[in-house]
């Protein structure tokens, strides 16, 4: 990232790879051994994966992120920092799609703590820092979707939450991604990550999109408020993946004043 703000991305984007090498467990479940990483001192991600639309993986997988980048044209980001991001082939794709018009609307929500849990959630969010160096590394993931949302202004949005984080969260068109926080050593990124795809649970094309926009949730809408049916939203499991998209919903809904990115960086989490 150059001081302006602009992107050089030196690097090739990613291209079609081939797939992944298969390996049995003891119980015979077959895995696959992710073969890109977000940085070059990750261990190789393991999948397992469901014929019901479902990927669970032991870390947050780059390939299944990467391609699902790649087909979505609308985005939701909903995670507190975003510097695993940055300077990244990650950025990279982001910027490309803008660019060319194949992603047309990315909302980042990130994160202004509330002082009655700023100083914990701090411990969980990078428990190898101190508060004061996991501020800095907050304003410095401020600045970088600041700055995604100035140069792409159309079609960026950053949105500050005060809501609570329940879990990191990326809708990538109809790829929905969700980790966890934990109080841990080991951060989010290393943790279990589940991939769900909407199709593949009876959703149509942009169906969680559409959910994230309403104004009101499926069969509780009020008089002359915008909602989407009730249907399919009442099947098991795309009621489960609801859940995920409201989240993201109400913690866009709880957006606070923008700060000024000169702010010193411990007053974003403790003011």
């Amino acid at each position: 990232m150059l001081a302006s703000g602009i992107f050089t991305c030196n690097q090739r984007l990613p291209q079609h790879e081939s797939a992944p090498a298969q390996v049995k467990s003891p119980a015979g479940v077959s895995y696959h051994t992710g073969v890109r990483r977000l940085n070059s001192v990750s261990p190789p991600h393991q999948l397992l994966s469901s014929s019901q639309g479902i990927t669970i993986s032991a870390g947050l997988d780059r390939a299944t992120l990467l391609d699902a980048i790649t087909r979505a044209a609308t985005m939701v980001w909903h995670a507190a920092i975003y510097n695993n991001f940055a300077g990244t082939e990650i950025e990279c794709l982001i910027r490309s799609r803008l660019q060319s018009g194949a992603l047309t609307r990315l909302d980042i929500i990130s994160l202004r703590p509330h002082p009655q849990w700023g100083q914990e959630f701090a411990r969980v969010l990078r428990p190898e820092l101190s508060e004061h160096d996991t501020a800095a590394l907050f304003a410095q993931s401020q600045q970088w979707c600041d700055d995604l949302a100035a140069n792409f202004p159309e079609q960026v949005r950053h949105i500050r939450s005060h809501a609570l984080p329940l879990q990191p969260i990326l809708l990538l068109g109809d790829t929905l991604l969700a980790g966890q926080y934990a109080h841990s050593s080991l951060i989010s990124a290393q943790g279990i990550w589940i991939t769900l795809q909407a199709a593949d649970m009876g959703l149509a094309d942009g169906a969680l999109w559409q959910r994230y926009l309403a104004a009101e949730l499926p069969g509780n809408a009020s008089a002359g408020a915008s909602a989407i049916p009730a249907q399919p939203w009442q099947s098991p499991w795309p009621k489960a993946l609801g859940r995920y998209v409201d989240e993201c919903r109400q913690a866009a809904h709880m957006k606070c004043a923008t700060e000024s990115v000169s702010s010193p960086a411990d007053k974003l989490w403790y003011s």
